[in-house]
Order: structure tokens, then sequence, then C-alpha cells
């Protein structure tokens, strides 16, 4: 099976950019395509199976709960799979997809109150999404959230497949995706966690967020990313990148 692996097209700063055509079976798209539904939008009736996990900028500006909903909502007339803790299997490939967010456990236990406290202040997330509740979004209700995406992520992991396993999540679940012009930086905690001890249960693992490419393997599990990112941002993008996996 060929997959077509983009992420972070953020269409939202660059409206008339498309994605070329591929010769690709699935279209995996690893979140932060668009704000609100503007993503699903500009993938509708693709003509193959698109499988988008949200990523943190699909909320910007909008309440977290009802825009996963709304997602939901839309995905089957849009002819779309949104995975958000979600598994499906195509042609014997199982695909499990979340959002992931993170645990701010980068740096351990002693250094993530002062995480939390950083990326409250400084990461958009926590200034431009509604948590449902009333209020904002805050980087401990992410972790909350991460920690449920990781657990759900175990259990299928563990649970006997005969074919190929393909896990695809927005933000990153090894400190390899960190690049190290951000060596020390207290936001990687916000952008990568430490899921060493999933790997090897899975043939691949696709990711977004970071927008710089990686593609490194940890256990037998290959983890790849390839965003685009911001305007002329990651020049090691390939808008065109197919990988192939058995079934």
């Amino acid at each position: 099976m060929k997959l077509h692996i983009v992420s972070d097209l953020h269409l939202e700063h660059d409206p008339d950019w498309r994605l070329p055509a591929t010769e690709a079976d699935v279209l995996i798209l690893a979140g932060d395509i668009a704000p609100g539904l503007r993503g699903m939008g500009a993938f509708y009736k693709y003509g193959k199976p698109v499988l988008y996990v949200p990523g943190n900028h699909e909320y910007y500006g909008e309440n977290l709960p009802g825009l996963a909903a709304a997602m939901r909502l839309y995905a089957k007339p849009a002819g779309i799979s949104v995975l958000d803790n979600d598994e499906v299997v195509i042609d014997g490939v199982r695909f499990l997809g979340t959002t992931l967010w993170t645990d701010f456990e980068l740096y351990g236990e002693p250094r993530r109150d002062q995480a939390f406290a950083y990326a409250d202040k400084h990461l958009n997330d926590y200034i431009t999404i509604r948590n449902g509740s009333g209020g904002w979004f805050t980087a401990r209700q992410s972790a909350e959230l991460h920690a449920r995406a990781a657990t759900w992520l175990a259990g299928k992991l563990d649970e006997p497949f005969p074919g190929t396993t393909v896990v695809i999540t927005h933000h990153a679940p090894h400190p390899n995706s960190a690049h190290k012009r951000y060596n020390g930086h207290l936001l990687n905690g916000a952008f990568v966690s430490d899921l060493t001890r999933l790997m090897g249960k899975a043939a691949l693992w696709i990711h977004g967020h970071t927008h710089d490419s990686f593609d490194y393997s940890v256990a037998g599990t290959r983890v790849l990313s390839n965003p685009k990112g911001y305007v002329n941002e990651n020049k090691a993008f390939d808008p065109s990148l197919v990988v192939t996996v058995s079934a």
C-alpha cells in the first residue's frame, strides 16, 4: 500500500497552495492543515481514502470539543476519516490515529510545572482555543488529553493484529523529533513526548507539528514527519512524498 504523507500545510497562510496528485492509495494528513473545517473542505471528496488527524491549529479560534464533534459530523459526507483516538483498517493495514498533544514531561517532573506555566503564557494553543467549559484551554488540560490518548494507543498496540500497523499523530512521539537548534528549550515539552515504550509495536509512526522533517527508527518502528510548515519554511518538505507499507 502506498501512503502519501503530509502535515502542517497551514493553508490559512497559503490558501492558493495545492497538493500535487500522486499514485498513492491513501492520503495521510497529520494535522495543522487549516483552522476549523477548512482543511476538510480542501480535501472534500478527494477521490481516495483520506485519513485526517487534527492538529492543534485546527482548534484555533474554536471550542475544542465543539470542533471535534463538527469534524466527525462532516467526515462521512466529505469522504474523510477523522482519527482522534480512532482506528481504521484499509486493505489489511491498521491505522491508529490521535492528536496526542503532549505530557510536558520531556525534561522530567521537576521542570513540568515550569513548562506548563511557560506554555500557557507563550503558546497560541492556550490563548486561542476554548476548552468547552467557558474558559481557555490550558497546558494541563492538554496533558490530560495526552494521557487518555497514550492509554488508548497503548491498549490498541497490545491488541493482536495480523497485518501492518501505522500510527498517525500530530504531536511528536520521541525526543529525536526535537530539532537540535531547540536543545533544552522548555517549549519542546509542548511539541514532543517520549513514547519510547510504545515503539516496536508499529511498522510506521507518522507525525507532524515540529515543522522539521524527520525520518529515523526506534526499536524497529520508523518515525517519519513531512511538514510543509509556514510559507517557504521547511526546505526539506516533499509535497509528493509516498511511502510504501506491506499489508
